[in-house]
């Protein structure tokens, strides 16, 4: 929800949203998922606003690199989840 209410302010693009909920699964909560197709979304935002840059064209280069700054920021949302399981699984 966080990302959707960023749609207005062009901090997230509400078809790209759609897209990666579509992939990660309605029924899962498998952190590694959420954080593996965000991260997929967020790649390919980066390489679209890269590609812009290199054409030259700022205005768009800067609205996309900025959607993939809030992809990066939301692939890392389980993160700390994550961790802990590798840490718990490490010590038993």
């Amino acid at each position: 929800m966080r990302l959707l209410a960023q749609v207005a302010v062009g901090g997230s693009d509400l078809f790209e949203c759609a897209r990666t909920a579509a992939r990660i699964d309605r029924t899962s909560t498998d952190g590694e998922v959420w954080q593996r197709e965000w991260s997929r979304t967020a790649e390919e935002t980066t390489a679209a606003g890269e590609a812009a840059l290199e054409r030259g064209d700022l205005t768009t280069a800067r609205r996309v690199l900025q959607r993939s700054c809030s992809c990066w920021r939301h692939s890392e949302f389980f993160r700390d989840k994550i961790v802990d399981e590798i840490v718990t699984v490490v010590h038993t």
